[in-house]
């Protein structure tokens, strides 16, 4: 089901599990992705879908094909929404793709389209909690804490007008303090320790801003 055109660049779309954009013009894109993560100008497609369940998902076998081979998992992922390219960026979690928010902000012809799905009552933690696994030689061990539940905060943002490299970086920050001021106004606290949470153990993010536009912004800050 398509849900919107944004900025006449962008189609946004919901196929069961799975929102997606299909960039009708170039876009830079920073994302967190474990493929095609970073920083790119060529991608087709970002997506968020739900890749598991809210509960007992961590041993599943789509989640360790997630973990061990990013590019398998990408192609059964596209491949259910009819994308016939795996030239994307693709964030999961186990939010629901129906409770999807989409926010519009314009400002003197600047246009910011937020994408965002959101859980926080399990995996709520606060920057400097103690860690639950770190990645070794050997792939990622468990430090002996109990596994975090499900919970994921997911952010897509469309940008209509350029932005450089830098001005992405200050963008995603941005959208990151944003994300804690909402979480301290809920007072939502860490599961790991006393304090508010600043966000999950899970958290991922995607900024596409358009290419080739008359305005092209260097910063982004407040």
């Amino acid at each position: 089901m398509k849900l919107d055109t944004l900025y006449n660049a962008v189609d946004l779309y919901r196929k069961e599990k799975i929102v997606y954009a299909h960039f009708l013009k170039p876009h830079r894109v920073l994302s967190t992705s474990r493929l095609n993560g970073g920083v790119h100008e060529g991608l087709d497609y970002l997506i968020n879908h739900q890749s598991c369940e809210p509960r007992k998902h961590i041993d599943t076998d789509l989640v360790e094909v997630y973990v061990k081979d990013p590019p398998r998992y990408m192609k059964r992922i596209t491949s259910k929404a009819g994308i016939e390219t795996t030239n994307a960026a693709i964030l999961s979690t186990a939010a629901n793709m129906n409770n999807a928010a989409i926010q519009r902000v314009e400002f003197n012809g600047l246009e910011v389209v937020a994408v965002c799905t959101a859980g926080v009552g399990g995996n709520a933690g606060r920057a400097g909690d103690p860690a639950s696994y770190e990645q070794t030689a050997d792939g990622v061990q468990s430090l002996g804490t109990p596994t975090p539940p499900a919970g994921t905060i997911i952010s897509m943002l469309f940008i209509n007008q350029e932005l450089s490299p830098g001005a992405l970086l200050i963008a995603a920050t941005v959208a990151t303090e944003a994300k804690t001021a909402v979480l301290h106004e809920l007072t939502t606290p860490s599961r790991y320790s006393g304090g508010l949470a600043t966000g999950t153990g899970t958290d991922q993010i995607g900024i596409a801003a358009q290419l080739g536009t008359e305005v092209v912004h260097h910063d982004a800050n407040k």
